[in-house]
């Protein structure tokens, strides 16, 4: 134990000794300003939602909340593409260092803030990935496509959209995809490991860049920030990483050791943040993660109470308008041309009216971003009345009540007014269809309607 306490010692003088030039002490002060700009919350919109949370029963979405801070640059409107906020904010850390460094000229030894910096950097990636990697191992951040998503048209989604859903359809590549990202993650949470797991994680982070921006998937700013940390934590050890992958040398990594703490409450308190981290943000959020996708729940989807003998696909066989029958016809922008019930209380109604693109990607609002093709509505249903109301899950506003009944060859009536009040009546017969999509293997037969 006292070899390595002196060892420990030796390392720590062997650092305090090590010289900074200016330009790495302005490239430390940039960084260290860059940091702070990422991580120290500046949004009064985001206090309020943290003081907001409800502290004593805590769920995994508000944990989210808590970890998933991000700068003004990294917008939330679904556009994912301020570039330019992003170059004002390196501009500024670069400016703020320049003069920090014109006006602090004493030989000063900037190991402490360096070791700070990068375990501020450390600390801030986990809590983001180790979100990331959870709703991939359990896969609820892109949910395996619904109905109608299935049954809307390639060419009526977004590059982004199509992204997601495809992701989805295969959740084997989503859960080792998270499996990834949480091993390099837990790696950052060692000093010994970090350059391994931030390797890791600039495997996983640059695909991941190229596909935000490829397909315009709305987060593009968000991930570039984070591939820009990992690439800060692995700058210490630039030159031997290169010796050994590019030149093929044998080298050996640097692990700069951590500030002498001399106070025990110092060292107490380091050991009781460092176990209430992983404890909370690894052992916490994993746990409810995994309860929720194994009870059938997605943050993503709705929650909401549905008829679930009614799932499915419906061909509308007959529909009429203030009482005046209209033939089916593929570019009739008012009759409908065919209805899905959802597992959960979604109906879509696929017909010719246009449909306003959403980019609120909040929670719940899967099914309607970045689509179209369909309208999408949230159902209550009294089943004593035999009632059905249906709310525009863009503008719960916009409303239909509608009775039901059901005819002796399962045919559904639906019979009442639509958003304008104008009447309408609808037969459905049920599409019994194979779906390739979730099949793994077989011979398929497409059931025309």
């Amino acid at each position: 134990m006292n070899t390595e306490l002196l060892s420990v010692k030796n390392r720590a003088e062997t650092n305090s000794k090590t010289g900074w030039t200016f330009y790495q002490k302005l490239a430390l002060r940039s960084v260290f300003v860059f940091t702070l700009i990422a991580v120290v919350p500046a949004s009064g919109e985001y206090l309020q939602k943290l003081f907001s949370l409800p502290w004593l029963r805590l769920r995994y979405v508000d944990v989210d909340v808590i970890s998933n801070y991000y700068p003004w640059f990294v917008d939330d409107k679904g556009l994912g593409v301020d570039y330019a906020g992003l170059a004002v904010a390196a501009g500024i850390s670069v400016l703020a260092g320049w003069v920090w460094s014109l006006l602090d000229k004493k030989e000063r030894n900037y190991d402490n803030l360096y070791y700070w910096t990068q375990v501020i950097i450390r600390y801030k990636v986990a809590g983001v990935m180790f979100y990331f990697a959870f709703v991939k191992v359990f896969p609820v951040q892109m949910p395996f496509p619904s109905l109608s998503q299935i049954n809307t048209l390639v060419g009526d989604y977004t590059p982004g959209r199509l992204f997601w859903i495809t992701t989805g359809a295969s959740p084997f590549y989503e859960v080792f995809s998270g499996l990834a990202e949480l091993l390099g993650t837990v790696l950052l949470l060692f000093r010994r490991t970090v350059t391994i797991g931030a390797l890791i994680l600039l495997a996983v982070m640059v695909p991941v860049v190229a596909l935000n921006i490829g397909y315009d998937a709305g987060i593009q700013v968000k991930a570039i920030l984070i591939l820009l940390l990992v690439i800060i934590l692995l700058a210490e050890n630039a030159k031997n990483l290169w010796s050994f992958f590019i030149l093929q040398r044998n080298t050996k990594l640097e692990v700069r050791s951590a500030p002498l703490l001399r106070e025990k409450w110092q060292r107490n308190a380091r050991i009781i943040l460092k176990v209430f981290f992983i404890l909370f943000f690894l052992g916490f959020r994993g746990y409810s993660v995994g309860v929720s996708f194994f009870s059938g729940k997605s943050y993503k989807l709705p929650e909401g109470v549905s008829l679930p003998e009614w799932r499915g696909l419906y061909h509308v066989s007959t529909f009429k308008l203030n009482n005046t029958t209209l033939p089916y016809s593929p570019l009739d922008t008012i009759r409908w041309q065919n209805v899905i019930f959802e597992r959960w209380n979604t109906i879509s109604i696929k017909d010719g009216r246009p449909v306003q693109m959403s980019v609120d990607n909040s929670v719940r609002k899967t099914e309607v971003h970045a689509n179209g093709g369909r309208h999408y509505y949230e159902y209550s249903a009294d089943t004593l009345q035999h009632r059905l109301i249906l709310h525009d899950r863009k503008d719960t506003a916009r409303k239909l009540l509608l009775t039901y009944r059901i005819s002796t060859d399962s045919t559904i009536i639906l019979e009442g007014t639509n958003e304008n009040s104008d009447a309408v009546y609808a037969e459905l017969k049920k599409i019994d269809r194979i779906y390739p999509l979730t099949e793994k293997k077989g011979n398929f037969v497409y059931t025309p309607y």
